[in-house]
């Protein structure tokens, strides 16, 4: 389990479950470009030097979210699709699959 912030009003700290967890923790390893956070270099990915006019963009999409999730046990890339400003990956874990969209900025 994980805290985080409430903040609408008071900013007190609550607790967030474990499937809240996970996904942040998806979401966030997927989003990040890696190398971008200063107190760990290997966290994030390398999805946004992807053109996704290319023909193989998917392909190149799933390598890369399957190396930024290596250190996350049993999250398993299952799907891709790419949009002009967005992509969406599936990710399949012990406690369910999720949809994680990140902006292709």
């Amino acid at each position: 389990m994980d805290t985080a912030l409430n903040i609408s009003g008071d900013i007190s700290p609550y607790t967030v479950s474990e499937k809240d967890e996970l996904k942040q923790r998806l979401y966030i390893a997927l989003s990040a470009k890696k190398g971008g956070f200063i107190y760990d270099r290997e966290l994030g990915s390398d999805i946004f030097s992807v053109d996704i006019s290319e023909p193989d963009c998917i392909n190149k999409i799933e390598a890369f979210a399957r190396k930024a999730l290596s250190d996350i046990s049993n999250a398993e890339v299952i799907g891709v699709v790419a949009e002009s400003n967005s992509i969406c990956i599936g990710v399949e874990t012990d406690s369910g699959i999720y949809d994680i969209t990140i902006n292709n900025a």
